[in-house]
């Protein structure tokens, strides 16, 4: 069986349709869905909209990321990398 998935807009409208005060009937008919994969939706997160996803500011950013693959392939030295970027964040 395949779950279904949702984008970002199909997620907005959604949320924008239960917080409209319209039922899972309705909501199913809009994003053309089964009722369970949208009352799972709502139960998960409990009715609420869910806040905006975004990454942490503890994670490497995705040029940092770059950075030590690359250094990884050329055999830099980890403490090397980290000094080169100016950041010191453990990567595991």
């Amino acid at each position: 069986m395949e779950r279904r998935t949702f984008s970002n807009d199909e997620l907005q409208q959604c949320w924008s349709l239960w917080r409209k005060g319209f039922g899972f009937s309705d909501i199913v008919k809009a994003l053309n869905s089964k009722p369970g994969t949208i009352f799972g939706l709502v139960q998960i997160h409990g009715g609420y909209t869910p806040p905006e996803r975004s990454r942490s500011r503890r994670h490497l950013s995705l040029s940092e990321r770059e950075g030590v693959s690359r250094g990884y392939t050329s055999e830099f030295n980890y403490l090397r990398l980290c000094c080169c970027q100016g950041s010191f964040k453990t990567v595991r």
